[in-house]
């Protein structure tokens, strides 16, 4: 049997406490190694804040022809009385005798080929908006973005289409009909002779065509992106309240790699994080995320409904080789016109790809650009590439993400309260608070007590105290034993022990403190004649589980029967009373906050 000493047991000893504290406190955080897959629902509250709208305008200018009465076609008029003249055999001598005839019969002939007797004599310009919409995210909090190509930059044959149906085709039939009716009401005015419905069906027709051959798109003028920060405005996307973003650099619409890197002003931007897609096996659960066109802004939703993004799932199905070049993943999650740069990701909440473009009509096959290619265009941009763990904005509000999804509601308050802090009025993130002060009012809190830790840990170590002085205890008696006349040997100071902590300590004080955490336990502190350290440092006397406390917060000094409280320089300052202070003499009641942590001050202790 090995016998030690007693340095190697108090080296044992401490080692023991120190790797049985850590073994307790990380097994609620074993879950956030990232090994296990994320629900659906954690990784839409990870896309959430980071995801955003794009709208790009475009401004299309339209030549409008208008008509009078010198735009009459002459030549193609005396080509009508000719034809009159050749069909009824009537000598031009003889053309004043039937007159009627041939007004009747020019008219007949202009109502059934009206664009051929017509021809503007000027020209008005009208100009059309025309809005582009994609989706993007955040790759860094310093404000660059991803989307694609096509969402920043239009195809202008495509937005000539887009407004000749959707407002041309409409002006079209609008101004033929007008004019139609004003033409057929000057021929009966003017001549006597009045259209039959026929007739008159017929020149709206021709008045149609007539238009469609001379209104035409001389222009299309498209304007920088605008980034909607739909989590900063929560209702329907208003481009006044939009970021304009300049676009750093971008490639080529599908088949080219239809990728674009934009970049707006602002920083403490949530981001997503980008994961190696070359990883990626056919078959792995994918998410889609984004503001598909037909949802986001379909008139029978409300604003704030229309804000919201979509998610759907689908599998990898293939990976494809374009002529190009390059490699397309191909997947059968649901995308739509909107979805269009939007994140792809897995079940970790990496983007692995962006929405791109579809093959096939009726059911189209949806097809992503890889993040391998994502990284090409920010190494071109010089962008670094963001790592959520190494942002406190972004590790917090996925901490916050998974203490909610685990019902620890106290635990994620004062995280997202300097969430709050960083970055205010982020809906994603009210949202999760509203959700957490609902569950604690509700008492379905599951958080785990902090203290019960170093208890628990306090107890092994006990336990293991235990052993080892029994065990000290049999190797003395044996020794004693051994020798009736032991040598005598100095008792030199064990450098390796430190002062016990003093929470809940017993030993006698002038004063009482009430500590409480935030996780709303209360708990009752001595003042020993030393004074009190505290901070988040394990070597402090009061050690404080708050993210808001500095490692060496404060110390509590007793000078001269007086507490007097003194700020050791921490991040986030000590208040008394609701007053900012550096060093103060503490009164009874006075309340001290530290983070989000109060500590009262009690009269002295019997």
């Amino acid at each position: 049997m090995r016998l030690w000493s007693r340095e190697g047991l108090a080296h044992a000893l401490k080692a023991l406490g120190l790797l049985l504290l850590v073994a307790l406190c990380q097994c609620e955080q074993k879950q956030d190694a990232g090994q296990e897959p994320l629900s659906p629902r954690v990784i839409s509250s990870y896309a959430r804040p980071a995801t955003v709208l794009i709208v790009t305008a475009s401004e299309a200018k339209v030549r409008i022809p208008i008509f009078t009465a010198g735009a009459f076609n002459e030549d193609r008029v005396v080509k009508s009385v000719a034809g009159f003249l050749g069909s009824t055999g009537i000598s031009p001598y003889e053309v004043e005798y039937y007159m009627q005839d041939l007004v009747q019969y020019v008219i007949g002939d202009m109502v059934s080929n009206l664009p051929e007797f017509l021809k503007p004599v000027r020209y008005e310009t009208q100009r059309y908006s025309v809005f582009h919409s994609g989706t993007g995210f955040f790759v860094s909090p310093d404000g660059y973005l991803i989307t694609n190509a096509h969402v920043v930059e239009p195809d202008h044959e495509q937005i000539e289409l887009w407004v000749t149906v959707n407002f041309l085709d409409k002006e079209i039939g609008k101004l033929a009909d007008e004019f139609a009716t004003i033409l057929s009401n000057n021929i009966a005015s003017s001549t006597g002779f009045g259209l039959t419905e026929q007739g008159l069906q017929t020149l709206r027709e021709q008045s149609r065509l007539l238009y469609a051959q001379y209104v035409s798109v001389e222009s299309i003028d498209t304007q920088k992106p605008k980034v909607l920060l739909t989590q900063l405005t929560g209702g329907a996307p208003q481009l006044e309240n939009a970021l304009t973003a300049e676009v750093v650099t971008k490639g080529e619409p599908a088949p080219g790699k239809d990728v674009a890197v934009l970049k707006v002003d602002g920083a403490n931007y949530f981001f997503l994080e980008l994961g190696d897609s070359a990883q990626a096996q056919q078959g792995d659960t994918l998410f889609a995320y984004g503001y598909p066109g037909d949802v986001t802004f379909a008139e029978e939703f409300t604003p704030a409904s229309q804000a919201e993004p979509t998610l759907t799932q689908g599998a990898l199905s293939g990976r494809r080789a374009l002529k190009e070049g390059w490699e397309s993943i191909q997947i059968d999650a649901t995308i739509k016109p909107g979805n269009s740069g939007g994140p792809i990701l897995n079940t970790r909440g990496e983007v692995i790809g962006i929405a791109a473009f579809t093959i096939g009509v009726e059911q189209p096959t949806p097809f992503i650009v890889p993040a391998s290619i994502v990284r090409e265009f920010l190494a071109r941009a010089n962008v670094p590439v963001g790592e959520v763990n190494a942002n406190t904005l972004n590790r917090l509000y996925r901490e916050a993400v998974q203490d909610v999804e685990r019902s620890h509601y106290k635990a994620a308050m004062p995280k997202l309260e300097q969430i709050e802090a960083i970055r205010p009025n982020v809906p994603a993130v009210q949202k999760l608070r509203e959700t957490a002060q609902l569950g604690i009012l509700e008492g379905r809190d599951r958080t785990p007590n902090p203290y019960l830790y170093y208890a628990i840990a306090a107890g092994g170590a006990v336990a293991l105290l235990l052993v080892v002085g029994g065990a000290l205890v049999a190797r003395s008696r044996r020794k004693a034993r051994a020798s009736a006349h032991p040598a005598p040997r100095s008792a030199a100071p064990d450098p390796h022990l430190t002062h016990a902590p003093t929470v809940l300590a017993d030993a006698p004080t002038r004063y009482r403190l009430t500590v409480q955490t935030v996780t709303g336990e209360s708990f009752e502190c001595a003042v020993p004649p030393q004074g009190l350290a505290i901070g988040r440092a394990s070597d402090n006397d009061l050690v404080l589980d708050d993210r808001l406390v500095s490692r060496y917060h404060a110390r509590i000094a007793l000078e001269n029967d007086q507490l007097v409280l003194y700020d050791l320089n921490s991040t986030n300052g000590c208040s008394v009373n609701g007053a900012r202070v550096d060093r103060c003499a503490l009164q009874i009641g006075d309340h001290i906050q530290l983070g989000s942590t109060t500590i009262t001050v009690h009269p002295p202790s019997a």
